[in-house]
């Protein structure tokens, strides 16, 4: 198993949303109130950007910028939006923050993300096989998870596809990792401002656990990222999982999203989640396969290491 051991902590966001209108749209009216934005947003990363002293030297910029007439040359939103992404990055060194634009109706225009979705089948041999795909950011029930991978409790290897899953869910992500390792264990670390908050496996009633000779090869590509990362790393990192695949996107951070005036957010980081020993993290490099492999071929090559494996 590769491990990378990275010198620092990166910070970025992760959110996908555009910021772009018709060009017949009226001009915001948050846009002509850019003085109470820009204080809006020096007060939100002073209170909940992830490095306390940053952020308070982000907000010195911000105030003292607006102070001196820096924000006064233009309403136009993507003026704006570069100017503030310039002077958090000249105070932070984080690429990661996001000004959202939403349209009039209250909604954000969206990249677009496949709906969540799970399936799973018994291939030959006995071998059974999960694929999660799409956007699980606001996936609330669990139990849809639990009934597949109960399903698959028999088989005699199991092979976990991630390599088209989008943003990602913590509270899925404890409890997919309680089908393979104790309840309660620690499986990583969130750091914020407040401090240090341990990530541990969350068991399911009524539902065993794997057993923990079974073979589990999980499937990554290089979109994965964020709980799904953590899931990958904590399995292989336990000598739980092999995984196949492609290094993953590497973004270990948790953001959040501040309104500061009509129509417009922020998204910054607030945390950021390693594996159980700090110095160890796949952020800014991704979890590193066991068997690098193509995205296209993972499944294969997953297949014919479990025939291996399991020959007698």
């Amino acid at each position: 198993m590769r491990i990378k051991v990275l010198p620092a902590l990166w910070m970025v966001g992760c959110l996908a949303f555009a910021s772009v209108l018709a060009a017949s749209q009226t001009p915001d009216a948050t846009l002509t109130q850019t003085d109470v934005v820009i204080k809006n947003i020096a007060q939100a990363v002073n209170d909940t950007y992830i490095d306390s002293e940053k952020a308070k030297h982000a907000a010195d910029i911000l105030q003292a910028k607006l102070a001196a007439g820096g924000f006064s040359a233009s309403d136009d939103y993507h003026w704006l939006k570069t100017q503030v992404h310039s002077a958090l990055y000249s105070a932070t060194g984080d690429s990661g923050f996001e000004l959202i634009r939403f349209s009039l109706d209250g909604h954000a225009s969206s990249l677009g993300h496949a709906q969540a979705n799970i399936e799973s089948k018994v291939l030959d041999n006995n071998v059974g096989y999960i694929e999660i795909s799409g956007n699980f950011t606001f996936f609330k029930s669990s139990e849809v998870a639990e009934q597949y991978f109960k399903a698959l409790h028999d088989v005699d290897a199991l092979i976990v596809d991630l390599r088209s899953v989008d943003e990602g869910n913590l509270a899925l992500t404890k409890k997919m990792l309680g089908f393979f390792i104790k309840p309660n264990e620690t499986v990583g670390l969130i750091y914020s401002r407040n401090g240090t908050e341990k990530i541990t496996a969350v068991g399911t009633e009524g539902v065993k656990q794997f057993d923990t000779d079974m073979p589990l090869y999980i499937l990554t590509s290089s979109f994965v990222s964020g709980p799904w990362e953590l899931f990958s790393y904590s399995l292989q990192e336990m000598g739980r999982a092999v995984i196949v695949g492609e290094e993953t996107l590497g973004l270990a951070s948790i953001e959040a999203l501040i309104n500061v005036g009509d129509n417009l957010t922020l998204a910054m980081t607030r945390a950021l989640i390693t594996g159980r020993d700090p110095s160890m993290t796949w952020n800014e490099e991704g979890v590193v396969p066991d068997y690098i492999t193509s995205r296209e071929s993972a499944l294969e090559r997953a297949y014919s290491l479990i025939q291996q494996t399991t020959a007698y």
